[in-house]
């Protein structure tokens, strides 16, 4: 089993790679610019994104910098605590993000693995397994997360005390944790 999973790591790896090299960066900017692609406003700091992808502060600090020097990403100090830093996408970074997911050549895998019954979900136990074994955070999408409510059409964080957005629902969370 664990040399499926390997291979599987391997090629994803290596796919991820050359995707990097032809849109003209590195693949660890290409980690980065998808985490803030898909990260909520809580979670979009140079902190989280090392979590996230399990590197070193400074790998990240040094990627953020690459890609504020190529227009892909921008980062703000936030308005209530100047100590606190937020990154985004610029149009160019968003543009690039696009262009990588309309080449994506795995596509056709995973749609079919998409189709297969209970594929999601024996892949969702087994990272939710290796995250409790290796005590990592489960970084997951806040409609799952314990602390989202829905009243009617309105949604809300109750860690935070923060309304949420639509958008926000499918977004994923540094705070995250499992129902």
């Amino acid at each position: 089993m664990r040399d499926v999973v390997d291979r599987i790591g391997l090629l994803l790896r290596a796919e991820e790679r050359r995707a990097a090299a032809e849109l003209g960066i590195q693949p660890v900017q290409l980690q980065v610019l998808a985490y803030v692609g898909r990260c909520n406003r809580f979670s979009d700091n140079p902190a989280a994104v090392a979590e996230y992808l399990g590197a070193t502060k400074g790998t990240i600090s040094q990627s953020i910098q690459r890609l504020q020097e190529k227009d892909l990403l921008v980062s703000e100090r936030d308005e209530y605590d100047r100590r606190r830093v937020h990154l985004s996408l610029t149009a160019a970074g968003r543009a690039l993000l696009r262009a990588q997911a309309e080449a994506d050549r795995l596509d056709g895998a995973l749609a079919r693995l998409r189709r297969r019954a209970g594929a999601r979900g024996v892949l969702d136990e087994f990272l939710s397994s290796l995250q409790g074994v290796q005590e990592q955070l489960s970084f997951g999408h806040c409609r799952t997360c314990r602390h989202f409510q829905q009243q009617g059409r309105s949604f809300s964080c109750l860690l935070f005390d923060e309304r949420l957005l639509r958008d926000d629902l499918d977004r994923i969370c540094r705070e995250h944790e499992p129902r």
